[in-house]
């Protein structure tokens, strides 16, 4: 296009008013783009803002579930650390029923500490303490008493079961008043129904485990008895119970085996070295290892063993504190004789109450068992 030519398009647009409502609509157009320029900024701030908030949120959510876990472990640390904290306790058996039951725990057989050193068997006595327990929150103590011709008893102590104590080494305490065993109230012969044919033991079911041993411990006040009476005996009143005793076919009598767990443990019984005779005929201390224990019927010069009299045994193990105790006549464990040696026994020359059925008492073979742990002394 020649410049003449597009002079007289421009005036021809001129005159016909184009150029001006062109210019228009551009000032038009410019004019709304500068006024979306706040609202994009706005929008965009907006945006930022709501992912600040966001992963700000986030960061302290996170943030609070770390302290949370670390007060959790720190309050677990604590409260096992509570429940761990060892504190010392005593226990306390007053009397029992029968008298001088054995005590023990889960580990086996306690032992109480004499004054010259040596140790016995822990026995519920008139006032039998037990101190410096260690005790935690987590600890159950479980106890057992046992007596011949009685059902084992089980004591637990859970942690709630103490009570505060005002020593500042032992703070806390537990007394059980009395511990009471139930009887075993079962026959001493187990074959009693079959001796119901006989006309002397159609009770025979009626005599009991706890009725023996009650019968037993009498026993030797019966033989008093029997000493100071003339009647079937004209020289009884000169004897002895003692003496009576022995002259008795069915003398109670019984053996002890006695077990260690220490080598070389030395026998002392009723206060002096217990002595065997070996096959070259020599005397020698009889002694213990723990494969071999030691089990005697007599003493002395051939003695019988009398469980109804009181008897002491001591044991000495090389570099332990001896072992003392006393056995008395509840202790004895009655062993029934079988049903053809029970129908066999003689009847002795003089019945306590003059009747044949007292031979039921006369039923058991009698045996004691003496197993020292020396490495339970404290």
């Amino acid at each position: 296009m020649t410049p003449e030519t597009r002079a007289r398009h421009s005036e021809i647009k001129t005159s016909l008013g184009l150029s001006s409502s062109v210019s228009k609509s551009q000032e038009t157009t410019a004019q709304k783009r500068k006024s979306l320029w706040p609202l994009f900024l706005a929008l965009i701030i907006l945006i930022s803002l709501v992912f600040v908030i966001y992963y700000a949120t986030r960061l302290i959510s996170e943030r609070e579930s770390e302290f949370a876990a670390q007060k959790r472990e720190r309050e677990v640390a604590e409260e096992l650390a509570r429940r761990s904290a060892v504190q010392y306790a005593q226990v306390a058996f007053l009397d029992s029923f029968p008298p001088l039951v054995n005590i023990s725990d889960e580990s086996g057989p306690l032992y109480a500490k004499n004054s010259d050193g040596s140790f016995t068997p822990l026995r519920a006595r008139s006032s039998t303490w037990i101190n410096y327990i260690p005790v935690s929150e987590s600890t159950e103590l479980h106890y057992y008493f046992t007596a011949e011709g009685f059902k084992r008893l089980k004591k637990t102590i859970a942690y709630a079961d103490w009570y505060p104590n005002r020593d500042p080494e032992i703070t806390l305490q537990k007394t059980y008043r009395k511990v009471v065993l139930e009887p075993i109230k079962t026959p001493v012969l187990p074959y009693c129904e079959a001796l119901k044919e006989h006309e002397h033991f159609k009770n025979a079911c009626d005599f009991l485990v706890f009725d023996e041993i009650v019968w037993r411990e009498g026993y030797n006040e019966k033989m008093s008895v029997l000493a100071d009476s003339d009647e079937n005996e004209k020289t009884a009143k000169s004897k002895t119970a003692s003496q009576y005793t022995a002259e008795f076919p069915r003398q109670l009598t019984g053996s002890i085996e006695i077990r260690s767990d220490h080598a070389d443990t030395k026998v002392f019984f009723m206060g002096e070295p217990l002595m065997i005779v070996r096959e070259s005929g020599a005397m020698v201390q009889a002694r213990v290892n723990p494969d071999e224990p030691f089990i005697f019927s007599t003493y002395g010069q051939e003695r019988p063993i009398s469980i109804t009299q009181a008897l002491s045994i001591r044991l000495e193990a090389p570099g332990q504190p001896p072992f003392v105790t006393e056995i008395q006549a509840h202790e004895w464990h009655c062993e029934p004789k079988d049903m053809e040696s029970f129908l066999a026994i003689e009847p002795p020359p003089y019945v306590l109450d003059g009747s044949d059925a007292l031979l039921l008492h006369y039923a058991c073979d009698y045996n004691l068992v003496i197993d020292v742990q020396f490495k339970r002394f404290q």
